[in-house]
C-alpha cells in the first residue's frame, strides 16, 4: 500500500506548485485581459451610437409633432429638436425643416435631422469619420387634414 506524504511535504508540494501556477496566471491574464478590455469598449461604443439613433429618431418626430400644429413655426421645432439632441453631447447637429415657412396651406412637414458620428463617438469615428447618424420624419400637417374631411 502507498503511503501519503506528511504534511511538511505536502506544504513544501502545494507551495511550489503554487509558484509554478502563479506564473502562469500571469500569462495568461495579459493575454486575455487586452482582448476582454477591447471588446468590452466595442460593446460600449456600439450602444453609444445606438442610444445615440434613438435620441435622434426621437428628436425628428417630436420636432415634426410640433411643427405640424397650426400656428407653430420652424423656429418651435428645431428648438424643440435641439432639446432633445442635448442629452447627447452633440454640437454639429444639423435640423431640417421643410417647407420652410410652414403655412396655412402646407399639408406635409418634413424634418431631417443629421448627427455627424464624429461629434458623439469615442472610438468608432476613427475607423468610419465620415459616418453620420440620420433620421427622417415626415407627418401631415392638421390643416391638410382638416381641409380633407
Amino acid at each position: 500500500m502507498r503511503r501519503l506524504p506528511s504534511l511538511p511535504c505536502l506544504v513544501t508540494l502545494l507551495a511550489k506548485t503554487g509558484c509554478q501556477r502563479r506564473g502562469a496566471l500571469m500569462v495568461e491574464f495579459s493575454l486575455v485581459f487586452p482582448v476582454f478590455m477591447t471588446v468590452l469598449l466595442f460593446f460600449f461604443e456600439a450602444w453609444r451610437v445606438v442610444q445615440c439613433q434613438q435620441t435622434v429618431d426621437q428628436a425628428a418626430f417630436e420636432a415634426a409633432r410640433i411643427a405640424i400644429v397650426p400656428g407653430k413655426t420652424v423656429a418651435d421645432a428645431q428648438a424643440r429638436a435641439n432639446l432633445v439632441l442635448t442629452s447627447t453631447n452633440a454640437t454639429k447637429a444639423t435640423v431640417t425643416i421643410s417647407p420652410d415657412p410652414i403655412t396655412e396651406a402646407t399639408e406635409k412637414v418634413t424634418v431631417r435631422i443629421t448627427l455627424p458620428l464624429s461629434d458623439v463617438g469615442l472610438f468608432f469615428k476613427y475607423f468610419s469619420p465620415d459616418y453620420t447618424i440620420e433620421s427622417v420624419m415626415t407627418l401631415d400637417h392638421e390643416n391638410a387634414r382638416i381641409g380633407r374631411l
